[in-house]
């Protein structure tokens, strides 16, 4: 009995490599090929996968590295190992969306061992803070503190705090200056502002009704309709504003909407 519990308990302590910290949205789990909805203190395991919708989660792994994932993004733990010395490593994927990680101890002790792929990069580390959008046009790493570098096919590139680099069209970018805003508000600006136009859009082939068709009670029913929808964009943004506002410290903006009951 004695040895099974032992048993039982070493699955536990030592299958969990890391556990989700802080959770908003929509998230679900891919494990073992089946899925479920994500949760706060879900224990997390080598081959998981993370997928967000409209959702964002926090992820902190047990040498302290954390990785915030925000919409529309596939995670995935490939491989990692804790176990304080040298032999400890970590491999971790994200083929599409928004990432921000902030390296724990493996970036310390055996910085070597610790890599962060994307689809056609492998991104090293020398102790830092880093962000990434994927998508199926364009792959952006930043260096927010530290230094990292970012291997493309044989080609690495050093790449310094407050540069970031772009691969595009099989091109890997020189590192350039990277400006205030975060990879993650510019694609909300440019979900909201794609959102503004489709609204406007609906309303404007009002033109291309039949004279019979426009009457007042048509008029009323599509502004009322054009208003209710301008306001869903309005409270869109304004949590969008939230967001920005406090990227001086990114991994808090999950936790910040946790904490106001959102």
């Amino acid at each position: 009995m004695r040895l099974l519990i032992f048993f039982i308990l070493s699955i536990y302590l030592y299958g969990a490599v890391g556990y989700i910290s802080a959770i908003k949205g929509e998230v679900y789990l891919i494990r073992d090929s089946k899925d479920s909805r994500a949760f706060k203190g879900l224990e997390l395991e080598e081959k998981d996968i993370l997928l967000t919708h409209r959702g964002k989660a926090q992820i902190v792994f047990k040498d302290k590295t954390t990785v915030t994932i925000g919409r529309n993004t596939e995670f995935q733990i490939e491989n990692y190992l804790f176990d304080k010395t040298k032999n400890s490593k970590a491999r971790l994927r994200v083929d599409r969306g928004v990432f921000e990680t902030i390296t724990g101890e493996i970036g310390k002790i055996a910085r070597e061992n610790f890599k962060f792929q994307t689809k056609s990069l492998i991104v090293g580390i020398r102790g830092t803070h880093f962000q990434g959008e994927i998508n199926h046009h364009v792959e952006k790493v930043v260096c927010l503190r530290g230094e990292i570098f970012v291997q493309f096919g044989k080609k690495i590139t050093n790449v310094l705090a407050g540069q970031m680099v772009e691969l595009k069209d099989s091109i890997l970018s020189i590192p350039k200056k990277f400006h205030a805003i975060t990879l993650q508000a510019e694609k909300e600006q440019k979900r909201l502002k794609n959102r503004i136009y489709g609204v406007i859009s609906k309303f404007d082939d009002i033109e291309n009704l039949k004279v019979d068709d426009i009457t007042p009670i048509t008029i009323e029913k599509r502004a009322e309709k054009y208003i209710s929808e301008m306001k869903d964009i309005a409270t869109d943004i304004e949590e969008n504003i939230i967001d920005t506002n406090i990227e001086n410290n990114p991994i808090d903006k999950i936790q910040h909407h946790l904490e106001n009951g959102e």
